[in-house]
């Protein structure tokens, strides 16, 4: 089986969002949160699920906390 960006399985692969963008994570996250867009083929559901994490592995997803922080004042 293939594996990664270019495998026969993979429909569409779309960045969604540009590297350093800030994203939220669960559950603060919305839909505008999402750094990319897979769609896979398969046989069967279990398949295209197995498959999905071989797509994110494939192209080097790193998130890291934010440095910066807010301070209140009164």
């Amino acid at each position: 089986m293939n594996t990664g960006t270019f495998a026969s399985w993979l429909n569409r692969f779309e960045w969604t969002t540009t590297p350093g963008s800030h994203v939220n994570a669960s559950p603060h996250a919305t839909v505008l949160d999402r750094l990319a867009l897979a769609v896979v083929t398969g046989p069967d559901p279990d398949t295209c699920h197995q498959r999905l994490p071989l797509v994110v592995e494939r192209n080097g997803v790193h998130i890291q906390p934010d440095t910066v922080t807010t301070a209140c004042v009164a």
